[in-house]
Protein backbone atom coordinates (compact mmCIF):
# COMPACT_ATOMS: atom_id res chain seq x y z
CA UNK A 1 0.00 0.00 0.00
CA UNK A 2 2.90 2.38 0.88
CA UNK A 3 4.59 1.65 -2.19
CA UNK A 4 1.39 2.13 -4.35
CA UNK A 5 1.33 5.66 -2.67
CA UNK A 6 4.97 6.86 -3.12
CA UNK A 7 4.60 5.24 -6.69
CA UNK A 8 1.03 7.75 -7.09
CA UNK A 9 3.39 10.72 -6.08
CA UNK A 10 6.45 10.07 -8.43
CA UNK A 11 3.76 9.76 -10.99
CA UNK A 12 2.15 13.30 -10.38
CA UNK A 13 5.60 15.07 -9.27
CA UNK A 14 7.08 14.02 -13.02
CA UNK A 15 3.57 15.18 -14.19
CA UNK A 16 3.99 18.51 -12.77
CA UNK A 17 7.82 19.30 -13.41
CA UNK A 18 6.63 17.74 -17.66
CA UNK A 19 3.73 20.22 -17.20
CA UNK A 20 5.88 23.32 -16.52
CA UNK A 21 8.19 22.38 -19.55
CA UNK A 22 8.15 25.29 -22.28
CA UNK A 23 6.49 23.87 -25.03
CA UNK A 24 5.63 26.36 -27.86
CA UNK A 25 2.81 23.71 -29.35
CA UNK A 26 -0.06 22.39 -27.72
CA UNK A 27 -2.45 19.98 -29.54
CA UNK A 28 -5.80 19.92 -27.65
CA UNK A 29 -7.00 16.49 -28.84
CA UNK A 30 -10.78 15.40 -28.18
CA UNK A 31 -10.94 12.48 -26.51
CA UNK A 32 -14.10 11.81 -28.92
CA UNK A 33 -11.49 11.18 -31.76
CA UNK A 34 -10.15 8.02 -30.16
CA UNK A 35 -13.51 6.54 -28.98
CA UNK A 36 -15.44 5.40 -31.93
CA UNK A 37 -16.96 2.24 -32.45
CA UNK A 38 -15.49 1.37 -29.06
CA UNK A 39 -18.36 -1.11 -27.99
CA UNK A 40 -17.00 -4.46 -27.64
CA UNK A 41 -16.62 -7.65 -26.43
CA UNK A 42 -13.17 -8.58 -24.74
CA UNK A 43 -12.82 -12.38 -23.24
CA UNK A 44 -11.22 -13.21 -19.76
CA UNK A 45 -9.08 -16.12 -20.47
CA UNK A 46 -8.35 -16.56 -16.67
CA UNK A 47 -12.18 -16.77 -15.76
CA UNK A 48 -13.38 -20.01 -18.40
CA UNK A 49 -12.89 -17.43 -20.97
CA UNK A 50 -15.75 -14.96 -19.88
CA UNK A 51 -17.24 -13.08 -22.27
CA UNK A 52 -17.25 -8.78 -21.11
CA UNK A 53 -19.07 -6.30 -23.04
CA UNK A 54 -17.80 -3.15 -22.40
CA UNK A 55 -19.89 -0.06 -23.73
CA UNK A 56 -20.15 3.74 -23.67
CA UNK A 57 -16.45 4.30 -22.82
CA UNK A 58 -15.61 7.83 -22.03
CA UNK A 59 -12.95 9.90 -21.27
CA UNK A 60 -12.94 13.34 -19.43
CA UNK A 61 -10.26 15.17 -18.30
CA UNK A 62 -10.73 16.40 -14.75
CA UNK A 63 -6.92 18.64 -15.30
CA UNK A 64 -3.94 19.07 -17.21
CA UNK A 65 -2.71 16.00 -17.02
CA UNK A 66 -5.42 13.83 -15.52
CA UNK A 67 -8.35 11.90 -17.06
CA UNK A 68 -11.54 9.80 -15.85
CA UNK A 69 -12.01 7.02 -17.91
CA UNK A 70 -15.48 4.97 -17.64
CA UNK A 71 -17.26 2.34 -19.21
CA UNK A 72 -20.01 0.65 -18.74
CA UNK A 73 -20.10 -3.51 -18.92
CA UNK A 74 -21.99 -6.30 -18.99
CA UNK A 75 -20.79 -9.97 -17.84
CA UNK A 76 -22.06 -13.23 -16.62
CA UNK A 77 -20.49 -14.60 -13.03
CA UNK A 78 -22.72 -16.36 -11.82
CA UNK A 79 -25.19 -14.17 -13.10
CA UNK A 80 -26.19 -11.14 -15.08
CA UNK A 81 -24.27 -8.28 -14.20
CA UNK A 82 -24.31 -4.51 -15.61
CA UNK A 83 -22.52 -2.09 -14.27
CA UNK A 84 -20.05 1.19 -14.46
CA UNK A 85 -16.00 1.17 -13.80
CA UNK A 86 -14.27 4.10 -13.75
CA UNK A 87 -10.60 4.54 -13.66
CA UNK A 88 -8.50 7.91 -12.71
CA UNK A 89 -5.55 8.02 -14.67
CA UNK A 90 -2.79 10.04 -15.05
CA UNK A 91 -1.35 10.61 -18.71
CA UNK A 92 1.98 12.12 -20.77
CA UNK A 93 1.61 12.23 -24.13
CA UNK A 94 4.55 14.63 -25.58
CA UNK A 95 5.17 13.47 -29.26
CA UNK A 96 8.37 14.32 -31.68
CA UNK A 97 5.92 14.76 -35.03
CA UNK A 98 9.32 14.24 -36.56
CA UNK A 99 9.70 10.87 -36.00
CA UNK A 100 7.88 7.73 -36.68
CA UNK A 101 7.58 6.43 -32.60
CA UNK A 102 4.23 7.17 -30.78
CA UNK A 103 3.62 6.79 -27.32
CA UNK A 104 1.35 7.78 -24.68
CA UNK A 105 1.82 6.70 -21.32
CA UNK A 106 -1.02 6.52 -18.94
CA UNK A 107 -1.11 5.45 -15.17
CA UNK A 108 -4.15 4.37 -13.11
CA UNK A 109 -4.44 6.32 -9.76
CA UNK A 110 -7.64 4.70 -8.29
CA UNK A 111 -10.61 2.47 -9.59
CA UNK A 112 -14.14 2.63 -8.49
CA UNK A 113 -17.10 -0.02 -9.43
CA UNK A 114 -20.44 0.64 -8.86
CA UNK A 115 -20.23 -3.43 -7.61
CA UNK A 116 -17.42 -5.32 -6.26
CA UNK A 117 -15.99 -7.38 -9.05
CA UNK A 118 -13.91 -10.31 -8.42
CA UNK A 119 -10.04 -10.15 -8.92
CA UNK A 120 -8.15 -9.49 -11.15
CA UNK A 121 -11.11 -8.39 -13.18
CA UNK A 122 -10.84 -4.66 -12.42
CA UNK A 123 -7.16 -4.59 -13.31
CA UNK A 124 -7.91 -7.07 -16.68
CA UNK A 125 -10.60 -4.23 -17.68
CA UNK A 126 -8.29 -1.54 -16.76
CA UNK A 127 -5.63 -3.44 -19.01
CA UNK A 128 -7.55 -3.62 -22.27
CA UNK A 129 -8.97 0.33 -21.98
CA UNK A 130 -5.12 1.34 -21.46
CA UNK A 131 -3.88 -0.50 -24.52
CA UNK A 132 -7.02 0.57 -26.53
CA UNK A 133 -6.97 4.24 -26.15
CA UNK A 134 -3.25 3.59 -26.65
CA UNK A 135 -3.46 2.30 -30.01
CA UNK A 136 -6.56 4.53 -31.34
CA UNK A 137 -4.22 7.37 -30.05
CA UNK A 138 -1.31 7.19 -32.51
CA UNK A 139 -3.77 5.89 -34.89
CA UNK A 140 -4.74 9.33 -34.64
CA UNK A 141 -1.16 10.66 -34.05
CA UNK A 142 -0.79 9.29 -37.92
CA UNK A 143 -3.20 11.21 -38.54
CA UNK A 144 -1.94 14.35 -37.59
CA UNK A 145 1.52 13.82 -38.94
CA UNK A 146 -0.10 13.12 -42.11
CA UNK A 147 -1.97 16.27 -42.40
CA UNK A 148 0.39 19.10 -39.94
CA UNK A 149 3.70 19.02 -40.01
CA UNK A 150 5.20 21.05 -36.79
CA UNK A 151 8.49 22.87 -37.31
CA UNK A 152 11.33 23.90 -35.49
CA UNK A 153 11.60 28.13 -36.61
CA UNK A 154 13.45 29.19 -33.07
CA UNK A 155 17.10 28.87 -34.88
CA UNK A 156 18.18 27.80 -32.08
CA UNK A 157 17.03 30.57 -29.48
CA UNK A 158 14.44 28.00 -27.52
CA UNK A 159 13.24 24.43 -27.04
CA UNK A 160 12.87 23.00 -30.29
CA UNK A 161 9.56 23.07 -31.33
CA UNK A 162 9.73 19.55 -32.84
CA UNK A 163 8.25 18.16 -29.68
CA UNK A 164 4.43 18.76 -28.51
CA UNK A 165 2.58 18.04 -26.22
CA UNK A 166 -1.10 16.34 -26.85
CA UNK A 167 -3.64 17.07 -24.12
CA UNK A 168 -6.79 15.60 -23.66
CA UNK A 169 -10.04 18.49 -23.85
CA UNK A 170 -13.54 18.10 -23.07
CA UNK A 171 -15.76 15.84 -25.64
CA UNK A 172 -17.77 18.56 -27.09
CA UNK A 173 -15.29 20.98 -26.92
CA UNK A 174 -13.34 22.03 -30.18
CA UNK A 175 -10.04 20.57 -31.48
CA UNK A 176 -7.41 23.62 -31.37
CA UNK A 177 -4.07 24.34 -31.96
CA UNK A 178 -2.36 26.43 -28.41
CA UNK A 179 0.53 28.72 -29.50
CA UNK A 180 2.27 30.41 -26.61
CA UNK A 181 2.47 34.14 -25.42
CA UNK A 182 6.06 33.87 -25.34
CA UNK A 183 6.61 31.80 -28.39
CA UNK A 184 4.98 34.42 -30.24
CA UNK A 185 7.17 37.46 -28.51
CA UNK A 186 10.27 35.32 -30.08
CA UNK A 187 8.74 35.26 -33.18
CA UNK A 188 8.63 39.14 -33.35
CA UNK A 189 11.79 39.61 -31.71
CA UNK A 190 13.30 38.86 -34.98
CA UNK A 191 11.27 41.54 -36.35
CA UNK A 192 13.58 44.29 -34.61
CA UNK A 193 16.68 42.34 -34.92
CA UNK A 194 16.10 41.37 -38.79
CA UNK A 195 13.38 43.10 -40.55
CA UNK A 196 13.50 46.35 -41.86
CA UNK A 197 10.44 48.02 -40.05
CA UNK A 198 10.40 51.64 -41.03
CA UNK A 199 7.59 54.03 -41.51
CA UNK A 200 7.95 57.15 -43.06
CA UNK A 201 5.96 60.68 -42.12
CA UNK A 202 6.46 63.63 -44.03
CA UNK A 203 9.74 65.21 -42.86
CA UNK A 204 10.51 62.23 -40.23
CA UNK A 205 10.58 58.23 -39.98
CA UNK A 206 10.20 55.70 -37.69
CA UNK A 207 11.98 52.21 -36.37
CA UNK A 208 11.63 50.05 -33.71
CA UNK A 209 13.44 50.63 -31.08
CA UNK A 210 12.80 47.44 -28.91
CA UNK A 211 11.01 44.12 -29.37
CA UNK A 212 7.29 44.23 -29.43
CA UNK A 213 5.66 41.83 -27.18
CA UNK A 214 2.44 41.10 -27.17
CA UNK A 215 0.72 40.12 -23.51
CA UNK A 216 -2.88 38.46 -22.69
CA UNK A 217 -4.95 40.72 -20.00
CA UNK A 218 -5.54 38.19 -17.06
CA UNK A 219 -8.99 39.95 -16.75
CA UNK A 220 -10.53 40.66 -20.25
CA UNK A 221 -8.06 38.24 -22.07
CA UNK A 222 -7.52 40.96 -24.02
CA UNK A 223 -4.51 40.92 -26.29
CA UNK A 224 -2.11 43.52 -26.29
CA UNK A 225 1.24 44.76 -27.75
CA UNK A 226 3.91 46.81 -26.69
CA UNK A 227 7.02 48.60 -28.66
CA UNK A 228 9.12 51.59 -28.63
CA UNK A 229 9.84 53.64 -31.72
CA UNK A 230 12.68 56.01 -32.55
CA UNK A 231 11.37 58.80 -34.89
CA UNK A 232 13.36 60.97 -36.22
CA UNK A 233 12.37 64.63 -37.41
CA UNK A 234 13.83 66.68 -39.28
CA UNK A 235 13.72 70.33 -38.13
CA UNK A 236 15.06 74.05 -39.24
CA UNK A 237 18.01 73.25 -36.32
CA UNK A 238 18.54 69.59 -37.80
CA UNK A 239 17.64 65.78 -36.83
CA UNK A 240 15.52 65.84 -33.44
CA UNK A 241 14.80 61.99 -32.39
CA UNK A 242 12.49 61.20 -30.23
CA UNK A 243 11.96 57.39 -28.24
CA UNK A 244 8.12 56.66 -28.16
CA UNK A 245 6.31 54.12 -26.77
CA UNK A 246 3.21 52.33 -28.51
CA UNK A 247 0.55 50.49 -26.87
CA UNK A 248 -2.08 48.73 -29.15
CA UNK A 249 -4.94 46.07 -28.94
CA UNK A 250 -4.79 43.13 -31.38
CA UNK A 251 -8.30 42.75 -32.69
CA UNK A 252 -9.50 40.04 -35.66
CA UNK A 253 -5.74 37.98 -34.86
CA UNK A 254 -6.25 35.04 -37.91
CA UNK A 255 -4.34 32.26 -39.01
CA UNK A 256 -3.89 31.72 -42.43
CA UNK A 257 -2.04 29.88 -44.98
CA UNK A 258 1.27 31.90 -46.23
CA UNK A 259 2.39 29.80 -49.44
CA UNK A 260 1.81 26.83 -51.25
CA UNK A 261 4.13 25.24 -49.26
CA UNK A 262 1.11 25.23 -46.30
CA UNK A 263 3.33 27.41 -43.96
CA UNK A 264 1.49 29.42 -41.47
CA UNK A 265 1.04 32.98 -40.49
CA UNK A 266 -0.81 35.17 -38.00
CA UNK A 267 -2.08 38.64 -37.86
CA UNK A 268 -4.16 41.13 -36.64
CA UNK A 269 -5.76 44.46 -36.74
CA UNK A 270 -4.14 46.99 -34.45
CA UNK A 271 -6.08 49.62 -32.29
CA UNK A 272 -3.58 52.28 -31.27
CA UNK A 273 -4.39 53.41 -27.46
CA UNK A 274 -1.96 56.09 -26.56
CA UNK A 275 -1.34 59.38 -28.06
CA UNK A 276 2.21 59.44 -28.78
CA UNK A 277 4.29 62.61 -28.48
CA UNK A 278 6.01 62.66 -31.62
CA UNK A 279 6.23 66.54 -32.32
CA UNK A 280 4.55 66.52 -35.69
CA UNK A 281 0.62 65.80 -37.11
CA UNK A 282 0.35 62.16 -36.34
CA UNK A 283 -1.33 59.67 -37.87
CA UNK A 284 -3.07 56.99 -35.42
CA UNK A 285 -4.56 55.53 -38.78
CA UNK A 286 -1.16 55.01 -40.52
CA UNK A 287 0.59 53.82 -37.29
CA UNK A 288 -2.54 50.89 -37.25
CA UNK A 289 -2.04 50.25 -40.54
CA UNK A 290 1.57 49.70 -40.76
CA UNK A 291 1.33 47.59 -37.59
CA UNK A 292 -0.89 45.22 -39.49
CA UNK A 293 1.07 44.95 -42.54
CA UNK A 294 4.18 44.46 -40.33
CA UNK A 295 3.88 43.37 -36.59
CA UNK A 296 2.59 39.86 -37.80
CA UNK A 297 4.47 36.27 -37.32
CA UNK A 298 5.49 32.79 -38.57
CA UNK A 299 3.60 29.54 -36.67
CA UNK A 300 5.41 26.67 -36.14
CA UNK A 301 3.05 24.25 -37.98
CA UNK A 302 3.14 23.50 -41.56
CA UNK A 303 0.09 21.54 -43.24
CA UNK A 304 1.22 19.07 -45.26
CA UNK A 305 0.41 18.50 -49.62
CA UNK A 306 -1.92 15.82 -48.25
CA UNK A 307 -4.08 17.45 -46.03
CA UNK A 308 -7.88 18.11 -46.71
CA UNK A 309 -8.66 21.49 -47.96
CA UNK A 310 -11.16 21.95 -44.88
CA UNK A 311 -8.71 21.37 -42.26
CA UNK A 312 -7.98 24.54 -41.76
CA UNK A 313 -10.64 26.94 -42.77
CA UNK A 314 -9.34 30.27 -45.66
CA UNK A 315 -8.75 31.95 -42.04
CA UNK A 316 -9.58 30.70 -38.69
CA UNK A 317 -9.21 33.38 -35.86
CA UNK A 318 -7.93 32.79 -32.35
CA UNK A 319 -8.94 33.37 -29.00
CA UNK A 320 -6.87 34.02 -26.20
CA UNK A 321 -6.84 32.39 -23.05
CA UNK A 322 -4.55 31.97 -20.20
CA UNK A 323 -1.01 32.84 -22.24
CA UNK A 324 -1.56 31.24 -25.01
CA UNK A 325 -3.50 31.99 -28.92
CA UNK A 326 -5.84 28.94 -29.77
CA UNK A 327 -6.37 28.44 -33.26
CA UNK A 328 -9.31 25.99 -34.02
CA UNK A 329 -8.45 23.17 -35.99
CA UNK A 330 -9.18 19.75 -37.40
CA UNK A 331 -7.57 16.96 -38.63
CA UNK A 332 -9.78 15.49 -40.88
CA UNK A 333 -12.04 12.99 -38.44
Amino acid sequence: MLLLIFLSLLILHVAEASEKQDFPVIYNLSPATILSAFNENVTAEFMNKMDILLYNTKIQPNSKNQILISTQYFLAYKTERYGTIEFQAQYSAIQNPAEDTCQIEIHVLSKNSSETLPDPLPDFIWQHLREKIQKNYCSEIEKIKNSLKFLDISNGSRKSAHFVRIRFIGQNDEENIEISRDFINSELSKLYKFANTVIHWPGAKSTLANEPKIDIMENSQEVRLTTVFTTVVSTLEGNLKKSTKIEARLRDIRIWRHNLEGELMWSAKYEVLNQPDIGFEFSKAKLEKFLHKNIRGTLPIQLASTAPKWILPHVSIAVPRGNSLFFPISHGL
